[in-house]
């Protein structure tokens, strides 16, 4: 008779499975919003400049909130409160929200005074159409503070993972 798993190594794949599943739905989610948005505007000016100017500020997303936050944040997290317990672990979580919160709306200030520089330097191929590149220049300062806020959800999906909830932060987009 076969050896049944562990509690633990089922709990396991129980996490894994929710993991997977959200990560399912959001990607999903994902494509239909991207079908939909073709689909209502098509190709053209503001589709193009709208394209640009969200990549912007989704590239320092990619840089500073996702990436190192959960490979740091996360097991650093846990590690705290198995070690010093939960008072250590929510004063070091409240460290990192502010320190968050402080550094990138100073890059979101930067990032909107800076605007026509970046855009012009990112999409060099709209300078001939005048057009486009102020529109791109007013969307990417209108979407740069986006950058702050998807920071903030990924410190509270960083806490929620650290906590063994897996499958609320998978599904978010």
């Amino acid at each position: 008779m076969p050896d049944q798993p562990s509690q633990s190594a089922q709990r396991f794949t129980r996490r894994v499975g929710l993991f997977t599943l959200g990560t399912l739905i959001s990607r999903l989610g994902g494509l239909v919003r991207e079908s939909v948005f073709a689909w209502l505007f098509g190709a053209g000016l503001a589709t193009d400049a709208f394209n640009v100017a969200f990549r912007i500020p989704n590239f320092f997303r990619d840089l500073f909130a996702e990436s190192a936050l959960s490979a740091a944040f996360v097991p650093t997290l846990v590690q705290t409160r198995r070690d010093q317990g939960d008072d250590h672990a929510r004063r070091l979580a409240a460290n990192l929200f502010n320190t968050i919160t402080i550094l990138l709306a100073l890059i979101v200030i930067a990032g909107i005074i800076l605007a026509p520089q970046i855009v012009r330097l990112i999409a060099w191929g709209f300078r001939p159409e005048p057009q486009k590149l102020q529109l791109t220049i007013s969307l990417t300062r209108i979407m740069f503070p986006f950058l702050l806020f998807v920071a903030l959800a990924a410190w509270a999906m960083g806490i929620l993972n650290a906590s063994g909830s897996f499958f609320i932060p998978a599904v978010a987009p």
